[in-house]
């Protein structure tokens, strides 16, 4: 596999794992934010309601948390490896 398909299936990673980090996350119906950031609307429901959405929004939000990390990670480490192959071989092994 060549350092630019190697690239590009790293940035594919990394785009997945923003979707996924970003998308909305709501529990019976209030906006819970997503798996990189609360919303204060299950705060807001649980003062107005007496509800206990806000500790299930932090399990759904938690849910996609640890996906949406690994594939930005995989994603970002997969990428630099791919600009570091890449650069190494533009210039070529270096004589000793």
């Amino acid at each position: 596999m060549s350092a630019r398909t190697f690239g590009i299936i790293a940035l594919v990673l990394l785009a997945v794992g923003l979707v996924v980090g970003f998308m909305p996350v709501s529990y019976q119906g209030v906006n819970c934010g997503s798996a990189f950031a609360a919303s204060g609307d299950a705060l807001v429901s649980d003062l107005t309601e007496g509800t206990r959405v806000a500790s299930s929004c932090d399990d759904a939000r938690g849910l996609l948390r640890l996906p949406a990390y690994a594939l930005v990670g995989v994603g970002l480490v997969g990428f630099v490896a791919a600009s570091f192959v890449k650069g190494r071989r533009q210039n070529g092994p270096s004589a000793a």
